[in-house]
């Protein structure tokens, strides 16, 4: 509950947030082929191993997300 707890604080300080950044599931692995998505044609873009990280923006977002997938990926990105 500390990030609801941090993301309400900065609601009410009126403070504009361009990104968060949530480490859910780091630690997971699996090389089985067993990864499943809700929706059917999301293993098209996605492995069916549970080795990867995955970067997900809102709709509307993409160019952040790139931004961000290419910073992880250790390329050159402007994150300022």
């Amino acid at each position: 509950m500390g990030s609801a707890v941090h993301a309400a604080s900065l609601h009410r300080a009126g403070v504009a947030v361009r990104a968060m950044l949530s480490l859910e599931m780091i630690g997971y692995f699996s090389d089985a082929e067993e990864q499943s998505y809700p929706l059917p044609f999301m293993q098209l873009f996605y492995p069916r191993q549970g080795n990867f990280i995955a970067v997900v923006g809102r709709l509307g977002d993409g160019a952040l997300t790139r931004r961000i997938k290419r910073a992880m990926a250790g390329r050159r990105a402007a994150c300022r």
